[in-house]
């Protein structure tokens, strides 16, 4: 799947979101390394920090779905306001370490607009010395 089509399944993704408390729909789609593809949505509780981002629960659920650290092979994000055109929409500080642990690479891209532009950017550019430690053994 190309950057652009990773984007539009990310778009498709977004409007089924629930964001009654912000209004801001997020999706994100991803690719993994044997070429599965998996997305998700933000979804908000009125309780916020009980919210959780898109980017993280496509990751999980390709987790569920067998992925495991370092078979992440890119991920796309795609926002916007209910109603409103795709805006500006990187992944915030969680989900970038989160990507940062199950991506092949610090080369992986992550896929998001900017203004007008589609970006691809490596994980390790959007999170310099991101948190890891070495993987157990049992993995």
């Amino acid at each position: 799947m190309n950057d652009q089509e990773l984007m539009e399944a990310a778009r498709k993704a977004a409007e089924t979101s629930y964001s009654p408390y912000s209004r801001v729909q997020v999706g994100a789609a991803l690719t993994t390394k044997n070429n599965q593809v998996f997305i998700g949505c933000n979804i908000e509780n009125a309780s916020y920090s009980l919210s959780m981002c898109a980017e993280r629960v496509a990751i999980f659920t390709a987790v569920l779905h067998g992925m495991k650290p370092g078979e992440l092979s890119k991920i796309a994000v795609a926002g916007k306001t209910v109603g409103d055109q795709w805006q500006s929409c990187p992944p915030c500080g969680a989900c970038r370490q989160v990507i940062l642990e199950f991506a092949e690479s610090n080369k992986t891209p992550v896929i998001y607009q900017v203004r007008e532009q589609v970006k691809s950017v490596p994980i390790g550019e959007l999170l310099r010395d991101g948190f890891t430690i070495p993987s157990p053994t049992y993995l």
